[in-house]
């Protein structure tokens, strides 16, 4: 339901930064929000619930998305979605927080 409500949301094509636990349907998360992604980048997550990332790879293929793995880096020009579950988020701000220094 969250992919489908994104997916209506979204104007433009976002960059998807993701990831996947393994009890959840990835496959059809990445088909809802295809028309609105213009690329995932992949980004590890440290769970023991979460999907194995040669999966989340054999899924992107399978819905004919192009991926890569989140290097990061933010194109302040480009517009992006971070999403799949909380552990994701936290990641991402965690590496984030890393890049700027900041103290925590």
């Amino acid at each position: 339901m969250a992919a489908k409500a994104i997916e209506n949301a979204l104007e433009e094509k976002v960059i998807l930064i993701y990831n996947s636990l393994d009890d959840k349907d990835y496959v059809s998360v990445l088909k809802i929000l295809k028309p609105k992604v213009k690329r995932v980048e992949i980004i590890p997550i440290d769970s023991q619930r979460a999907t194995t990332l040669s999966e989340i790879e054999k899924a992107l293929k399978k819905v004919g998305i192009e991926y890569s793995y989140f290097g990061h880096k933010i194109d302040k020009d480009e517009q992006y979605l971070v999403f799949g579950s909380f552990y994701v988020v936290e990641e991402f701000l965690n590496k984030m927080k890393k890049k700027i220094n900041v103290p925590k």
